[in-house]
């Protein structure tokens, strides 16, 4: 029984520290500074609805490609909910920062609202090319009437943001970035 104890007890200790802890990342831009004085929105109301992706991308795992074309995902970094659901709360807060709108909720409320913001996300992935990294990201957005489900304007958003490292902590970094010029550029259109 001793010798049984002895080497579970060794099997535990070489598992143990020879593993990696796993890293969890979240996206928390920088919010985009300006505050919308006068808005054709300023007394309407926005529901954000969740984005859509590609069901791949859109997990709590964290994804890559490199220049030979093969795809993966970081075995010890991850994110800490699922990246739609992270991308929804950024442009949430950036909407209701901006102040366009008067109300902006989420998808999850029953509110009676004036517009929806839809987004479908093409792409969200860390790109390894020839020793450089780069935060790839593509972003569509459509602003629809909520009565008719009209859409009254849509605009893709393309980000190449450079990583300062070649792992999920760098391309996380520039993915905040990206978000931040996202947030800027989103804005703007709505202003348009």
């Amino acid at each position: 029984m001793r010798i049984i104890f002895i080497a579970f007890l060794g099997i535990f200790y070489f598992y143990g520290c020879g593993s990696q802890t796993l890293s969890t990342y979240t996206l928390s831009p920088k919010l985009y500074k300006k505050r919308v004085v006068s808005s054709e929105f300023k007394n309407k109301s926005l529901r954000v609805e969740y984005p859509k992706g590609i069901k791949d991308t859109m997990g709590t795992k964290i994804y890559y490609k490199n220049s030979n074309l093969q795809e993966s995902y970081y075995l010890y970094s991850q994110w800490s909910r699922s990246l739609n659901r992270i991308i929804m709360a950024s442009i949430v807060e950036i909407l209701q920062n901006s102040n366009i709108f008067k109300m902006v909720v989420d998808y999850s409320s029953t509110a009676d609202v004036d517009f929806t913001l839809e987004s479908s996300v093409y792409k969200f992935e860390h790109r390894l090319d020839k020793g450089e990294s780069f935060a790839d990201i593509s972003i569509e957005m459509r602003l629809l009437d909520a009565t008719t489900n009209k859409v009254v304007k849509s605009k893709l958003f393309k980000y190449s943001t450079p990583c300062k490292s070649n792992d999920a902590k760098g391309f996380v970094e520039a993915s905040n970035k990206s978000l931040e010029k996202l947030g800027e550029d989103m804005i703007n259109w709505l202003e348009s």
